[in-house]
């Protein structure tokens, strides 16, 4: 699994990246993505990560589509935070 962690292909060229995963993820998953918020922080690329409080990880693509979710609004704020000039609603 080491193999195709993404995490190995971070570096400071690499793109901007959030990283979600959900509270009632296995403890597995979550290290994955603790370890990928660390990598992309500490090769200084911008970077946000999204804990969803009382949901899973299949949870979390089921609802991607409705704003009203933590993950949503996460996508959002993040996607504002690259286009300054350009209006995104991610109240």
């Amino acid at each position: 699994m080491r193999e195709t962690s993404p995490v190995r292909f971070v570096g400071p060229d690499s793109p901007p990246g959030l990283v979600i995963y959900a509270e009632g993820d296995p403890p597995a998953l979550r290290r994955q993505g603790q370890l990928l918020d660390h990598a992309l922080r500490a090769a200084g690329v911008q970077r946000a990560i999204a804990v969803v409080p009382g949901s899973s990880h299949t949870r979390i693509i089921l609802t991607l589509s409705r704003g009203d979710t933590v993950s949503a609004r996460a996508m959002l704020r993040f996607v504002a935070s690259l286009t300054p000039d350009v209006s995104i609603d991610a109240s």
